[in-house]
């Protein structure tokens, strides 16, 4: 029966069926190893789970534009706290570490809600979600809804570089403004 609920998850994705025939394994074969693992994938699709990537620093002249991954999570609030990216760098030494900066008590420069066009209970989603920020700078985004939040450092510069690697193992770095 394991082999079935892994081919309704995996190949066939009727995740709703997937989780009956988990919960039929678990209920009939309680302790064993076939058990154990349909309680991690249960556990998998009953939970939520929420990522905010940035793929790379972004140009001023593309579009920002941000990847989440959600399960679970009919819609999202969002905000966004402009970074003064040379002030924390002098303090911290490195870029690393904004999600635990205090953002609770700062007003957030812009605010927004995302709702997921096709949800469907236990689905993996995976949508890019424009940034609604203008020019060069570091932002911070927070998402999340009442019980998961995420947050990434969000890229923007005005810095363009092209980068050659030569055969003989020389490296071109041209940047430009």
């Amino acid at each position: 029966r394991l082999l079935i609920a892994q081919t309704l998850e995996d190949d066939l994705k009727r995740l709703d069926d997937a989780v009956a025939a988990y919960e039929e394994v678990l209920a009939k074969h309680a302790g064993s190893s076939a058990a154990k693992e349909a309680e991690a994938r249960l556990a998998r699709l009953k939970g939520k789970h929420l990522e905010l990537r940035m793929e790379r620093v972004l140009g001023v002249a593309q579009a920002p534009v941000l990847r989440v991954v959600t399960r679970n999570i009919e819609g999202l609030k969002v905000r966004v706290y402009r970074l003064g990216l040379e002030e924390y760098f002098r303090r911290k030494g490195t870029l690393e570490g904004v999600e635990a900066l205090q953002l609770e008590v700062v007003k957030p420069d812009v605010t927004a809600a995302w709702a997921f066009e096709g949800y469907r209970p236990y689905a993996l989603l995976e949508a890019d979600r424009p940034l609604p920020v203008q020019g060069p700078g570091g932002f911070v985004v927070v998402a999340g809804d009442d019980d998961l939040t995420a947050t990434v450092l969000f890229l923007v510069s005005d810095i363009e570089t092209v980068v050659k690697h030569g055969s003989t193992g020389d490296l071109l770095v041209w940047a430009f403004d």
